[in-house]
């Protein structure tokens, strides 16, 4: 039997190679996500609102805002006009993805809901309304300086 030259280091690299795929998947596995909601609807509870401004960001990894739902055409629409308004659209600065990404926290928008995902079946289901759904979810998130969305199909 002849061997190569090196041969007998294919265990030692073997090993190797185990150990750092083991340390690589260690320090995935570890991390952990903290989803928080915010509601666009906060603003009413006036003085003891949760703000933008109070929200303990060092909690959390990720914060959904909630809620926009689909319409039957595909576009898109928020909940709550004022909060939207006040909430993604104010002055820069103030809005909660300028913060949120200040402190490293991404911002997600959060599509449907409890109450707003009756038309998700039919927009799924049409490739135009899908299409226009598909367009309309993107041009909110460069509008508003989201992440990503996330869809709450109930």
């Amino acid at each position: 039997m002849i061997l190569h030259r090196g041969y007998h280091m294919l265990p030692r690299l073997t090993c190797l190679a185990g150990l750092v795929l083991c340390l690589v998947l260690s320090g995935t596995a570890q991390r952990k996500e903290v989803i928080g909601y915010f509601p666009s609807w906060k603003w009413r509870m006036e003085k003891n609102a949760l703000t933008p401004e109070k929200i303990p960001y060092e909690k959390l990894t990720i914060i959904n805002y909630a809620f926009f739902y689909p319409r039957p055409d595909g576009t898109i629409s928020g909940r709550d006009s004022v909060g939207d308004a006040l909430y993604l659209s104010g002055a820069p600065g103030t809005r909660l993805t300028d913060l949120a990404h200040r402190r490293n926290v991404k911002v997600l928008l959060s599509l449907g809901g409890w109450e707003d995902s009756n038309n998700f079946p039919a927009v799924a289901a049409d490739p135009a309304t899908r299409s226009t759904f598909a367009h309309a979810c993107v041009d909110a998130v460069r509008r508003y300086g989201f992440d990503g969305i996330d869809i709450d199909w109930e």
